[in-house]
């Protein structure tokens, strides 16, 4: 076979056509070749972090360039600014989710952590903040908790709460952080500039319920902090006097919102209170030199809701953005009625008066026949603010749509799997890592 030489002349053409970036193109035989700058632009591309954090296994490099907070703020601002939403899930106290009882994302990861301490019973999620979730085991007189991401395969065992030694009545617990994992930075006006805030704190709340006082106007609370990495039982006082039975478990988790955890109870009041604000502790020295604890209680917020019919009562909470919104039934007309619970600056930051209930919906549930079978629970549609779920008495679910008023009975194979209250689940830009505990460190 025969071939041309070249000349030198041709040699020297083709070398000039050959751009820079061709001949490293031309020496990058696989994806390693590529550089650190280049290989993290292609890696924030991928949808969504949870195949981001699955690259890790991948190489050390790999591992390396991800946990690097560079990546994370690079990732995060991209997903912020190409992905407006933020999805929602609805999970159980089991794990599963609720528009798929099929769909069981945290089960493995429960029974992991069930294996891991040695635990008889699988844990179970009684609250949720973000991506985070607080599960626990055992009764409400001593349960161990633990922290979770069940995303990124993390958990902390929390420090076992004091022990309740009278027979106090199951409350759902409030769990929250101070700040988000990550946020806008404040010269950023488009808000596609994130800044990582690994310091954040936790707060998990135990309503103590005493059974010898009908009604006080102060109570008990356990909080856990995750800066200290201990519980503290401190004493809140209230406007009037309530009764912590009025909280019903069964009925509805503790909301979220605006740095202030919000518990539903009968009779159509809301209690709420700033857990990061709660510190009625003072050391003060006496005169022997000895240190004396001196009790400032807090107070919290009672919002008692009035209505101008007594047909009317308040069925649950919801949290959409950082409205709070109040689901009411209507059992003379059959009507759902949700309302917005705004207030001014003093509502929101811990105020006692000044609040009020705007933008009404009225939908009549024709489908549900409240003498054979009256509503049983509602379930909100974490993404839409328009749709809830009920169910009745004998476990039959509907959806309801209160911006265009129809209504729809669900499928069948969730019926026996829906529970009164579900906790939302955000699959957040980045995971937010559990907090570190002080004796972890």
């Amino acid at each position: 076979m025969y071939f041309r030489k070249s000349s030198p002349h041709s040699q020297r053409s083709s070398s000039k056509t050959v751009k820079p970036s061709q001949r490293v193109m031309n020496n990058i035989n696989t994806i390693d070749d590529l550089t650190d700058v280049v290989l993290v632009e292609i890696l924030c591309r991928l949808p969504s972090s949870k195949f981001v954090v699955q690259c890790k296994c991948v190489s050390k490099r790999w591992c390396t360039l991800i946990s690097d907070s560079y990546f994370v703020d690079r990732f995060t601002s991209l997903q912020i600014e190409y992905h407006a939403q933020t999805p929602i899930t609805l999970i159980n106290s089991r794990g599963e989710e609720f528009l798929d009882k099929m769909s069981k994302p945290l089960n493995l990861f429960l029974k992991k952590v069930k294996d891991f301490h040695g635990l008889d019973k699988q844990p179970v999620v009684v609250g949720a903040y973000n991506d985070l979730l607080l599960c626990c085991v055992g009764t409400y007189y001593q349960r161990l908790y633990y922290i979770c991401n069940p995303y990124i395969q993390q958990w902390i065992a929390l420090p076992a709460p004091p022990p309740c030694y009278k027979k106090i009545k199951t409350l759902p617990e409030g769990f929250m952080c101070d700040l988000p994992y990550y946020k806008y930075a404040k010269e950023d006006a488009k808000g596609h500039t994130v800044q990582l805030n690994p310091q954040y704190g936790c707060r998990v709340v135990r309503l103590i319920s005493d059974h010898s006082k009908l009604s006080s106007n102060e109570f008990k609370v356990k909080i856990f902090s995750s800066e200290t990495g201990e519980w503290r039982e401190s004493v809140v006082s209230s406007p009037r006097d309530i009764s912590l039975d009025y909280i019903d478990y069964n009925t509805c988790y503790v909301h979220a919102s605006n740095r202030m955890l919000y518990w539903m109870g009968y009779h159509n009041f809301v209690l709420s209170f700033d857990p990061f604000l709660i510190n009625n502790s003072v050391r003060t020295s006496s005169r022997d030199g000895d240190e004396d604890i001196i009790d400032q209680s807090y107070k919290c917020h009672l919002v008692d809701i009035k209505f101008n019919s007594d047909s009317l009562s308040v069925e649950c909470l919801g949290v959409h953005g950082r409205c709070l919104k109040i689901y009411a039934y209507d059992e003379d007309t059959n009507t759902l009625l949700v309302l917005d619970l705004n207030g001014d600056e003093e509502f929101i930051n811990g105020g006692f008066e000044n609040f009020f209930l705007e933008n009404s919906k009225r939908m009549e549930m024709e489908m549900i026949n409240p003498e054979e079978n009256p509503m049983e629970s509602i379930i909100l549609d974490p993404n839409n603010d328009e749709i809830c779920y009920l169910t009745t008495t004998d476990g039959e679910p509907f959806m309801f749509n209160l911006g265009t008023k129809i209504s729809s009975r669900m499928d069948d194979k969730i019926t026996e799997d829906l529970c009164s209250y579900c906790f939302p689940y955000v699959l957040t830009c980045w995971p937010t890592p559990v907090p570190r505990l002080p004796q972890h460190i």
